[in-house]
């Protein structure tokens, strides 16, 4: 045979084995490795650890064989897998004894991008092995697609391995989300309550969507969990999505896509928590969303004014109306001050075992004051308030000291407790009204009595832990909004320009 027709037998020998595809290519490329070398055998292997690689495809003696393992600790192949390309024309067995049977060897490595070494492909023969530069120039073209399939392989194995590890958090979050409150945490037997928890009975078993209201602290999510675990759907996900946390694909859980908040949802609830702190872009695409009657029961939690938010251009009025099927308000804890008494016995209950504490009761004068206490923080701050007790408490009477209140007087108390409590009846009366209407009962004014007292208790300090918003349970920058927009500034003499106690009112 010429040359030429040497070369184009080879040629045509590597084109032959790079048409084919998936399993089939691995064992044309073993066969093509060991013609074109005129070799009795050769394999194609893959790396097990550093010590030992398994074939992936064996030719031997003119025919396909089982695959095995081996260590390479004494052959040729050792060298290969730190990425050299070995050719021994002769010598294989008085070099490597243990290593394959025959006198001439010829191995290249199969390597990643980053040259990481993923397997190799070599031949041998018990005669003499020599290989020509046309023989090597075949074997590049075998070897390149060698490593282009070991490079799929790995790649496969990667992609099958992140979804595994996909779906064991997929179900290690719907395991975390599907975790529904205890009914008995819904504590009180007030008119507001009792009626709160009869509205929930009612729409709990439909698919509405509900939009829950209500100041910070009532309890929110609370009545979300009572609604999914009272509906249909109870035995499947309850996520929630928080609004105002914007998570970043590398931080948290998105809203959007495979894995996504709406997706982990599909046939349980989403709580969509704060929703009026949602962008404008997830605003403009949660919408269509909505719109495709995806299989997932919507409920959404504001404790921000979404009809004033729609007026200042911050929240879609599309979205607001898609929204807002069957309302839920809240009552704030100062509406419903009968049930502060089993509020801090359930409380002290829940919190006492894990402080080392043991409580027989209540001190009446405690209840009294706390009765007689606006609540801004609702009920989280009162939970709180008697964790904090718990810790400083030494009898088995539980006594809050008066310290631990905000620094109004018992009459101040009375007056913004009575104020607000008659503004959330008037509220409830006036639920179908307009804004206009709502903001004309007082509502402003109230939240900046309230505010004012809490400033000038502390001194006009806003943060630290003696601060203002700590007290009224915001952050400093929404209290400083909250001032703003209620027009609460602190005046200055004239004279000095020095700061005095008052507020600016005006």
């Amino acid at each position: 045979m010429s040359g030429a027709d040497t070369l184009d037998e080879l040629i045509e020998l590597a084109a032959s084995a790079s048409r084919a595809r998936n399993d089939v290519l691995l064992a044309k490329l073993a066969r093509a490795f060991a013609r074109v070398l005129r070799a009795s055998t050769s394999l194609v292997s893959h790396v097990v650890d550093q010590d030992r690689v398994r074939t992936l495809a064996v030719y031997s003696d003119g025919a396909p064989q089982p695959n095995y393992e081996y260590s390479v600790a004494s052959a040729p192949c050792a060298a290969v897998l730190r990425g050299d390309v070995v050719h021994l024309e002769s010598g294989l067995a008085e070099k490597f004894p243990h290593g394959p049977r025959g006198r001439g060897y010829y191995g290249v490595p199969l390597t990643d991008a980053d040259g990481t070494v993923l397997g190799h492909i070599c031949a041998w023969d018990a005669a003499a092995l020599p290989v020509t530069p046309q023989q090597r120039l075949i074997c590049e073209i075998l070897t390149g697609r060698a490593t282009g399939e070991l490079q799929r392989l790995r790649a496969e194995q990667q992609r099958r391995a992140s979804e595994s590890r996909m779906e064991l958090e997929r179900a290690a979050l719907l395991t975390r989300h599907r975790h529904l409150h205890e009914p008995g945490e819904i504590i009180g037997t007030s008119a507001a309550i009792a009626g709160l928890l009869d509205t929930v009975k009612r729409v709990a078993p439909t698919d509405a969507t509900v939009l829950i209201t209500g100041e910070t602290g009532t309890g929110k999510e609370l009545i979300a969990r009572a609604i999914h675990a009272g509906s249909r759907r109870n035995d499947s996900a309850y996520i929630r999505f928080d609004c105002a946390a914007r998570p970043s694909r590398s931080r948290g859980l998105e809203l959007f896509g495979d894995d996504g908040a709406l997706d982990l949802a599909s046939g349980g609830t989403i709580l969509l928590d704060e929703i009026a702190e949602l962008g404008p872009e997830l605003q403009a695409r949660l919408l269509p969303a909505l719109q495709e009657r995806i299989d997932v029961r919507i409920i959404v939690t504001s404790n921000r004014d979404l009809r004033k938010a729609l007026q200042d251009g911050r929240f879609r009025e599309d979205l607001f109306y898609r929204l807002n099927v069957f309302p839920i308000e809240l009552p704030p804890l100062r509406a419903r001050v009968e049930d502060i008494p089993a509020l801090v016995q359930f409380f002290a209950a829940k919190h006492a075992p894990r402080i080392g504490r043991t409580i027989d009761g209540v001190d009446p004068d405690t209840l009294v004051a706390l009765k007689n206490y606006s609540w801004p923080g609702n009920v989280r701050e009162l939970e709180n308030l008697i964790e904090r007790a718990l810790v400083l408490n030494t009898s088995p009477l539980l006594k809050i000291q008066p310290g631990l209140l905000a620094q109004y007087t018992p009459d101040e108390r009375a007056d913004v407790a009575s104020a607000a409590t008659g503004l959330h009846r008037i509220l409830l009366a006036q639920s179908s009204g307009s804004l206009d209407d709502i903001e004309n009962t007082g509502l402003h004014h109230v939240q900046r009595e309230h505010i004012l007292r809490v400033l000038n208790a502390t001194h006009w300090v806003i943060e630290g832990n003696h601060g203002a918003a700590l007290k009224l349970d915001m952050k400093p920058a929404t209290l400083r909004h909250r001032m703003k927009k209620l027009g609460i500034a602190r005046a200055t003499t004239p004279a000095s320009g020095s700061t005095s106690q008052g507020p600016e009112i005006g």
